[in-house]
């Protein structure tokens, strides 16, 4: 009877798949997870780049907003994702040429003026969605970083 039961082939595919539904499961929450964070990366980026686009040319902000919220306001709205704004950190600073962004304390904070170079730091820090990816990453928070230097149009002030 032992004998039989060993070379019976009953059941061999219920634990194939006990076996195998795991890892391929934990893959597919994987890819998901990796092509969401992706797509946020890349969104912040594009929002990076038409903010400080916006910023260059001196366009006023709509009437009761500042202009460091309307960049925030673009970089936000420009994704085309859910994001959560108390996430997003923007930090522009203002040099008056190229040649003084790598000097330590050149720089002003703000989005400076008409032909002024700015360097626009954008963080955001996104929530990973799968469980599995929470439980390995600190805090269960990715933080992308955005680094974009413009120099300002020469706009009236």
């Amino acid at each position: 009877m032992l004998r039989n039961l060993l070379r019976s082939r009953r059941g061999a595919t219920a634990v194939e798949h006990a076996l195998i539904l795991p890892v391929f499961f934990l893959l597919t929450l994987v890819m998901i997870e990796a092509a969401w964070q992706m797509a946020i990366a890349a969104g912040v980026d594009h929002g990076a780049r038409r903010g400080a686009r916006w910023i260059s040319l001196g366009a006023a902000a709509p009437t009761g907003m500042t202009r460091d919220q309307r960049l925030a306001e673009i970089v936000l709205t420009s994704t085309g994702l859910p994001l959560n704004a108390g996430r997003l950190v923007v930090t522009p600073t203002a040099f008056s040429s190229f040649t003084q962004l790598g000097t330590p304390g050149a720089g002003m904070a703000g989005l400076g003026g008409p032909n002024q170079v700015v360097q626009y730091v954008i963080t955001y820090q996104s929530t990973l969605l799968t469980p599995p990816a929470r439980s390995l990453i600190p805090a269960g928070l990715l933080r992308f970083r955005t680094v974009i230097v413009a120099q300002n149009e020469p706009f009236p002030q």
